[in-house]
């Protein structure tokens, strides 16, 4: 409100209600022609400033992914579905990945806030609320007058040009469960003068968001889900054995880790399996859980699913979604000062400036804590003299190897009846023909006798190891806590000038940077080290280490010296059951770790418009025009810190990123042409053209986009329209230029297990066999896998092609009623994407020789995607974003 009690104002220009006045021509989204809105060749939808604060919510980006056109791939619910994306929101158009939307503000580009995905994505949650004037949401390719990225369309945030008068907006919001609690506050203060020549304004906002968790909601901390229950054999009739593969139960409880540590004992595929078999045959593991106190008990509930693992319904088990393992929302608290200005020294020459600082400060993590499940650190050391045969039949070398993630029957923590427990339980599951933590056969071979007998050995002494499956709850929650803050001016000069051309020239320039503190990181080296305990001469639990060097192994880093520190500072861990871990093993193990990012963008952009009335008319009207030019160049780095990049914690190494600036130089055009207007079924005809050539700087050098629509109004009431364009989309700087890391990608499905086999084409059986699987063959996943991903400085640009076809229906017996619908076809060639691990072992079994098949690396090509109709959701491949370690759900 003013401080004269009246309310303030944007200033606009005059306008009056009478229907003969010609239709205010202003610069719509999806064309720099100036025209009157219901006149656009593209399909637009229009968000307001009021449509955002009545939906009560205080991120732009939520309310916009309300919208059917948009998919929340990252939006405040689930940006904690990555790494380094706490607190982002990002627009998705279409389905078809943030890469492929563009969006403006005030049809200007803005600074990228996706570091670690090396993407070119600004965070909508920093634009200004109290300052929108209106969303502008365009659907199809416009790459011809907005240049790369828009391959979905365009999402231009339109700012208030001024405003006079003093505002202050405050809401605030709960669940009816007590928690997803948000705050915002802001004032806007802005001042006319020099007789409404000038004007100045000024925005500062607060917002926060407090994190909330799935185990606060009744209908959320229960898992349910579907199970598969049957596999259908190679060669089944049209692929199906007619029984359901999956149900949908439950409670369902996991079968391969818990808080406290979990234990499955594999045993031989038969009838007489002591933990029961699926319905294929396969035995079910015998499952124990850790107690607090490090008691062991079976786990229990109704065994449902595939062996060996399965899951339970009910019971006591672990359900996943304890405390804050699943965070719905992070915790977000955002300060925004906001400035736009601009004077009118004349109608041909007005100078104008848009500022901002913003600053986000995030947490709340999905990674969850540090987890182990006996193989997930891939350790492997040589014992000179100790042949371990805990994971492994057969070592050629008679040296090792001991996995020191698997947990001794000897171990000084482990009570006394669940050691006993477990020695029976392994002992019968080796008897039965298996090791009891792989299930891998021995065979009835010489060798297969004299390596069940090591076994056996090896259990009587203490020396054999199990898998003791942990969610590392007490080390605490894995939590980046992400400080961001954005930097932002552009500025210029516009102005009107020959009766009705208007022209911009404007400088755009951005920073964006950010740190983020990586909370409860577990150093993996001394993990190993601290897991693996013994008693010294005096009775003493000690790291095994600091009995025997050969238990150390080697510096994950090289360092040598650091790994002989590491075992002197070393503190034994207690692995079982919940609360039994020290504070001085906890400060031993955890550390914080830092990783940091910038992002620049720089555009200098001109353009002109206007129509050649002065000159001649067509029938239908002057022909309209804009033509203009553009340069931009971006840059963008990344650091994790030397810890985390020699590999020692349990976090993806990921190595510091450098690249050369992102270039580009460009020329656009449009024309838009009325051939006629005021006839019968030709109360206006248009057609519109649009062009653009951009320079790229590197492999992508010369591309082209262009464009066309027509306009058909047979009568006034209703206008029909359609369009047609080539986009492209210029690789960005990580998908380019980022080095070759480590990634994880989410536990796959071994397309040569049984209960695969038959899923895939009709020469994978075949090709399974002539690779080695055996009979029977049924290996599961339980964790991640870690791979390597990087960019490919040879790519090229992809390309779209989009249809629009629609109508608008504005009847004039109903003022203000404006009725739209469009069809929309866009597809993509050269898609730059990441093939996916699971893809990349299907294609080793399912082409017709496996000998053919061609492993590329990351960000090869697919040749198309496609997405169509009114709000399809097409399933599109993401990049190689870095994904962090994850569990199996069961």
């Amino acid at each position: 409100m003013n401080a004269d009690g009246t309310s303030p104002t944007q200033t606009a220009p005059n306008q009056t209600a009478s229907t003969d006045t010609a239709p205010e021509e202003i610069l719509i989204t999806g064309s720099r022609i100036r025209r009157a809105n219901d006149e656009s060749p593209n399909p637009i939808t229009t968000i307001t400033a009021q449509d955002i604060f009545s939906s009560g919510r205080v991120s732009i980006g939520d309310v916009l992914n309300d919208l059917p056109q948009l998919r929340p791939t990252v939006s405040s619910q689930n940006s904690t579905s990555g790494l380094g994306v706490r607190g982002l929101n990002l627009l998705d158009l279409r389905g078809l990945g943030t890469a492929r939307t563009l969006v403006l503000v005030n049809g200007r580009r803005h600074v990228s806030s996706e570091i670690i995905n090396n993407g070119n994505a600004p965070d909508i949650n920093t634009f200004p609320t109290d300052l929108i004037e209106k969303i502008d949401i365009v659907s199809g390719g416009n790459s011809a007058v907005y240049g790369s990225d828009a391959i979905a369309g365009v999402v231009n945030f339109v700012l208030k040009d001024s405003y006079d008068g003093v505002a202050l907006h405050g809401q605030t919001g709960i669940s009816k469960y007590g928690d997803a609690g948000n705050q915002y506050l802001s004032v806007v203060a802005g001042k006319n003068f020099a007789e409404g020549r000038g004007n100045i304004a000024v925005n500062l906002e607060y917002a926060h968001q407090q994190d909330y968790y799935a185990s606060g909601r009744p209908n959320l901390r229960q898992n349910d889900g579907f199970v598969v229950v049957d596999t259908d054999p190679a060669g089944a009739v049209n692929g199906s054995d007619s029984v359901p593969d999956r149900i949908f139960v439950r409670d369902l409880r996991s079968t391969t880790i818990s808080t406290g540590g979990q234990v499955g004992i594999r045993y031989a595929n038969t009838a007489a399996a002591p933990c029961g078999v699926d319905s294929a045959g396969s035995a079910f593991t015998c499952s124990y859980l850790f107690q607090p106190g490090g008691t062991l008990t079976p786990q229990t509930g109704t065994r449902i699913g595939l062996g060996p693992n399965g899951s339970f319904t009910g019971g006591n088990g672990y359900i996943g979604r304890e405390g804050q393992l699943v965070v719905l929302s992070p915790e977000l608290n955002r300060y925004a000062a906001n400035l736009i200005g601009h004077f009118e020294i004349s109608p041909a020459l007005v100078p104008f400036i848009e500022a901002k600082f913003v600053r986000s400060e995030a947490r709340g993590s999905q990674s969850g804590p540090f987890f182990s499940q006996g193989q997930t650190l891939a350790d492997g050391i040589s014992v000179a003299g100790f042949n371990d045969r805990s994971y492994v039949l057969t070592n050629p070398t008679g040296n090792g190897p001991v996995n020191r993630e698997g947990i001794r029957l000897d171990n000084p923590y482990l009570s006394a009846s669940a050691r006993t427990t477990l020695a029976a339980q392994l002992t019968a599951a080796v008897n039965s023909g298996v090791n009891p933590n792989t299930g891998a056969a021995f065979g009835t071979t010489a060798a297969g006798i004299a390596q069940r007998n090591s076994s056996l050995a090896q259990i009587a002494d203490g020396s054999y190891r199990f898998s003791s499956r942990r969610n590392y709850v007490d080390l605490g929650i894995r939590d980046e806590n992400i400080r961001r803050e954005t930097y932002r001016i552009a500025g210029g000069i516009r102005g009107e000038f020959n009766g009705d051309w208007q022209y911009e020239l404007a400088g755009n320039y951005g920073v964006h940077t950010e740190r983020n503190v990586i909370q409860g990181n577990v150093n993996r080296q001394r993990f190993l080290l601290a897991n693996d305990t013994a008693l010294n001469a005096a009775g003493q639990i000690v790291c095994r280490s600091q009995l025997d060097s050969a238990y150390a192994g080697t510096d994950r880093g090289g360092n040598p010296a650091q790994l002989a520190a590491d075992v002197a500072a070393c503190v034994p861990l207690n692995p079982f059951g919940d609360g039994g871990i020290s504070n001085a093993a906890r400060q031993y193990l955890t550390v914080a770790t830092t990783a940091t990012g910038k992002a620049t963008q720089f555009q200098g952009i001109g353009f002109m418009s206007g129509d050649l009335s002065q000159l001649f008319e067509l029938p239908g009207g002057p022909i309209a025009f804009s033509f203009g030019g553009e340069y931009r160049r971006e840059t963008l780095t990344y650091d994790l810190d030397p810890f985390t990049q020699a590999g020692y914690a349990f976090y993806n190494a990921i190595p510091s990123f450098r690249s050369p600036a992102f270039e580009v130089k460009e020329a656009f055009g449009e024309i838009s042409i009325p051939l006629v207007k005021d006839v019968p079924l030709l109360q206006e005809l248009t057609i519109n053209g649009s062009g653009r050539v951009a320079d790229y700087k590197g492999a992508v050098g010369t591309v082209y986009a262009y464009g066309g629509g027509v306009n058909w109004r047979p009568i006034r009431d209703l206008l029909v329209r359609g369009s047609y364009s080539k986009s492209v989309r210029a690789p960005y700087l990580g998908e380019l230029y980022s080095a070759q890391s480590q990634n994880f990608t989410p536990a796959p499905n071994d397309p040569c297990s049984a209960r695969n086999i038959g899923t895939g084409s009709s020469t994978r059986a075949a090709n399974c066999a002539a690779a080695g699987a055996p009979a029977g063959y049924d290996y599961v996943y339980t964790s991640s896998l870690e791979l390597i991903s990087g960019g490919n400085p040879n790519l090229e640009a992809e390309t779209s092609k989009s249809y629009t076809l629609g109508g608008v229906f504005t009847p004039k017996l109903i003022p203000g009623l404006s009725i739209s619908t469009d069809y929309y076809n866009i597809t993509v060639d050269k898609v730059i994407s990441a093939v996916t691990a699971q893809n990349i072992l299907n294609l080793c079994y399912d082409l017709a020789h496996a000998e053919q098949s061609v492993l590329r690396p990351v960000h090869t090509r697919r040749r198309r995607r496609r997405a169509a109709g009114r709000n399809s959701l097409p399933r599109f491949g993401r990049l190689a974003a870095p994904v962090d370690r994850q569990l199996s759900p069961s």
